[in-house]
């Protein structure tokens, strides 16, 4: 029983020490705003869509048009 008291108490030191703050405050810092672009851009796709057909079926080259292309780039930013 005093091993995972023990296993507590470093996890307790690990995450009041100062790199782990730090390191939290930069993971936050990073990942928030990079959620809310992803999502905009998600949602801005998704209207655009709806509601840009014309500037969606623009065609870029051949049968590919902007709709495809931007299509394949949220499943490079997924």
């Amino acid at each position: 029983m005093s091993h995972i008291s023990d296993d507590s108490d470093r996890l307790v030191a690990v995450q009041n020490s100062e790199e782990f703050i730090h390191l939290r405050k930069v993971f936050r810092g990073f990942v928030f705003p990079m959620t809310v672009v992803f999502l905009s851009w998600y949602l801005l796709y998704v209207l655009a869509s709806g509601w840009a057909r014309d500037f969606m079926g623009t065609k870029i080259v051949g049968n590919i048009n902007v709709g495809l292309v931007l299509g394949l780039l949220q499943f490079v930013t997924t």
